[in-house]
């Protein structure tokens, strides 16, 4: 019944127009990986694209709800070229980047659900780069630091979300070498200090 069902939503998905031009949809577990439909988290439909090259990829969730939107320059093996494209269940955007021969490059946004900006940052052939800022759910700032090759590099500052600056911390290619935190006041912290957790990213998983 849910194999009938995925199939049902995978053709409506399409429309008229486009059902002919498309592929049979994929269906995939929460890994990515193909699977049966039974065991599917999510399927993914791609459409030949009319008079260009490349193929139009979306991901839906099993109730038809879109997830992703991209372009493919290639099948086997899939390689992303162009905006790549993802979604919250309530249909705004979740996260954004450009591809180019399947690596990440240039400017990641993130969302939050009501469409506040949660995270921004650069990449360069597929590595973090540069400075990124995140942000707290009502819009104060909650860290800002520089990555190179990926690994946060340099001072990291980090805040409480009225804004007042909440630790400091040094790091070197992805090591943690001095860390500070302040309380609400400002002040050095002066109890035992927590272990180091690793930065979230709200609004969008890492890419």
């Amino acid at each position: 019944m849910k194999a009938l069902l995925i199939a049902f939503l995978a053709t409506a998905a399409l429309g008229p127009a486009a059902r002919a031009q498309s592929l049979p949809a994929v269906y995939l577990n929460a890994h990515d990986e193909e699977t049966v439909p039974d065991s599917a988290t999510h399927y993914r439909v791609v459409d030949r694209k009319k008079g260009e090259g490349g193929y139009a990829m979306r991901d839906y969730a099993l109730n038809g709800t879109l997830l992703l939107r991209g372009t493919l320059t290639g099948l086997e093996p899939a390689v992303r070229n162009g905006l790549f494209t993802w979604y919250h269940p309530n249909g705004n955007k979740s996260a954004q980047v450009h591809y180019h021969n399947d690596e990440a490059d240039g400017v990641y946004v993130s969302w939050y659900e009501d469409g506040k900006v949660s995270q921004r940052g650069e990449y360069a052939d597929g590595m973090r780069t540069g400075k990124w800022l995140s942000v707290h759910r009502n819009g104060q700032k909650r860290s800002e630091g520089t990555y190179v090759s990926s690994r946060p590099h340099g001072e990291w500052r980090y805040y409480y979300d009225t804004g007042q600056l909440s630790a400091i911390e040094r790091l070197e290619n992805g090591r943690s070498t001095n860390l500070k935190f302040f309380n609400l006041e400002g002040e050095l912290y002066a109890g035992v200090p927590r272990r180091r957790q690793a930065a979230e990213f709200p609004g969008g998983r890492q890419r």
